[in-house]
């Protein structure tokens, strides 16, 4: 693997670490917000039953997941990354190989529907050819619009 290979992989997995952190963030946002609605229907005089259940399901929803969590480890990941590009000319080939291999095998499973996103951004920083660049479907589209 050559220089320009580790340092596109390195850029790669801070664009991919960097909506993963976005869009769980969203997420926990969007059901913290969900929560507060729910629960004031409930003191306003809502239907208790189905308040209520929403309010089970989405509490344990974000108990499980820890979107926020993950979002936090995301942004930390995104800013090693970020890091680790920032300062590559301070390497030499073989130690940048080490230190981006290092840095992946602490990677947490990221969703692959972000996969093509973060490889499309990699290649717009790149100045890769637009003929040449990803391309991406409707659902694809959504989630990039979702991610900022």
């Amino acid at each position: 693997m050559n220089r320009e290979e580790i340092t596109d992989r390195i850029l790669y997995g801070h664009y991919l670490e960097q909506l993963f952190a976005i869009i769980t963030g969203r997420i926990d946002r969007f059901i913290s917000v969900l929560l507060l609605i729910f629960g004031s229907a409930i003191v306003l005089n809502g239907n208790p039953f189905f308040f209520g259940i929403s309010i089970v399901v989405l509490s344990a929803i974000q108990s499980t997941y820890q979107f926020g969590k993950k979002s936090g480890e995301a942004k930390k990941k995104a800013f090693d990354y970020l890091k680790l590009y920032t300062n590559e000319s301070k390497f030499d080939d073989s130690e940048l190989r080490e230190r981006l291999l290092e840095l992946e095998s602490t990677d947490d499973i990221i969703w692959p529907c972000l996969e093509p996103i973060a490889l499309l951004k990699t290649q717009i920083k790149l100045n890769v050819d637009l003929q040449f660049q990803e391309k991406l479907s409707y659902y694809q589209k959504f989630i990039r619009l979702v991610c900022g």
